[in-house]
This record gives structure tokens, C-alpha cells and sequence, in this order.
């Protein structure tokens, strides 16, 4: 598994301008359920992780409304992925376009619930994919249609596979991207919720609030 040292760097330099990463906040978006209200949970399980206890759960969207994606705006003000942490793939059990690990993306900050993820939680949250990349391998898959989602406390890191077939996924990344948002949308008080779209168009990760 790779650590999360390149993730610290990208941070850096968005805090310094030095990737423009000027913060755009738009229209809310919908997570998983929202989007979906007849989504059916396919699996649940909790784990633990210095004594925090985290879900993670998987959807399945019967009425196909995942698939139906939102245009991303075009405006410069956004975080873009930087090209260092592109992985190599070797982490992958897929080929490409199955495996999307390294894929570039775009993430906005967005103004969605009246208070964003308190950002302890979303650390411990974001830690925890470390753990997960352990026990349950580096990559996870998702259906089409499905949504995969990981909570602790007030935090989400949801990754939705809007295409046609299924996709690979690399724990770390999910991690690295989520420790991105959290310090630029969330420590930084830009947004309350956080969607980073795929290049290819073909999934989506966010960070959310839930519970109370």
C-alpha cells in the first residue's frame, strides 16, 4: 500500500496556490441515497481501528438513476489531482478501463448540508482506509450502479461507479483524496460537503456529512 507522503505534499501546495486550486462551491450535489431512495443495501459490515468503530456498506440502485451523471462545470476554480499521485496500477486486480486507480479527477467544495463533517472525524475516517487496504485487500469493486460507503461519526467517503460496467478502486486513493478535501473544504471552512468527478466521466467519490 502507498503512503500517504505524496498526499502531504499536494496538500501543501494547494495551501501555497502553487496548483491555483481556487475553491469553487456550487450547487449541491446528491449523495448515493439521495439520489437514489430505492437504494437496496447489498452488504454491511464494522470494523475497528484504534478503538473506532467504522461501517462500511454497499448500495445497489435498482431503478438505474446512479448512471445518469451530472455535467461538471467547467470553471478553473477547482482542486485538481495532481499527476504525482497517479498510481502505476500494480495495485490492481483489473486491466484499465476496469481499474480506475490513478485516474485524474476534479473536486469541488460545495455548500450541501448546513454543517460540514466535523474534520477530527473525517482523520479518523480517512486513517482507516490504511487498515482497510490491510484486511480486505488494496482495491475494492463496484458494480454498476452501486455505491460503496465508509462512515465514522459525522463523516462519509462515498465512491459511486456511474458507468456501465465495474469498476476497481484503490483504498489509498480514496484516502488520500479524502484527507485532500477534508483540509482544504472542511479544515479551511470552504464548503460543507466535497465531490471529486473522474476525467473519464466515470465515477465519483464524495465527502459528507451524516447523522446528526
Amino acid at each position: 500500500m502507498k503512503p500517504f507522503i505524496t498526499s502531504l505534499l499536494v496538500l501543501s501546495a494547494l495551501s501555497s496556490g502553487v496548483l491555483g486550486a481556487n475553491l469553487h462551491v456550487r450547487a449541491p450535489p446528491f449523495s448515493g441515497k439521495d439520489k437514489c431512495p430505492s437504494a437496496e443495501v447489498v452488504s454491511s459490515s464494522n470494523f475497528t481501528v484504534n478503538g473506532h468503530v467504522i461501517q462500511r456498506q454497499t448500495f445497489s440502485c435498482p431503478d438505474g438513476s446512479l448512471t445518469k451523471r451530472e455535467p461538471v462545470s467547467s470553471s478553473s476554480r477547482m482542486i485538481r489531482s495532481n499527476p504525482l499521485e497517479k498510481r502505476n496500477a500494480a495495485e490492481c486486480r483489473t486491466p484499465a478501463p476496469e481499474c480506475q486507480c490513478g485516474q485524474s479527477f476534479v473536486c469541488e467544495c460545495q455548500d450541501v448540508t448546513a454543517e460540514a463533517p466535523v474534520p477530527g472525524d473525517c482523520t479518523i475516517l480517512i486513517d482507516s482506509t490504511q487498515v482497510l487496504a490491510q484486511t480486505e485487500g488494496s482495491t475494492f469493486i463496484v458494480q454498476p450502479d452501486n455505491f460503496e460507503l465508509i462512515t465514522f461519526q459525522t463523516c462519509a467517503l462515498e465512491f459511486t461507479n456511474q458507468g456501465s460496467s465495474a469498476l476497481e478502486y484503490c483504498w489509498d486513493e480514496i484516502g488520500s483524496t479524502g484527507g485532500l478535501v477534508n483540509q482544504v473544504c472542511f479544515e479551511a471552512a470552504a464548503g460543507t460537503a466535497a465531490a471529486c468527478n473522474a476525467d473519464d466521466g466515470l465515477w465519483l467519490v464524495q465527502s459528507l456529512r451524516v447523522g446528526s
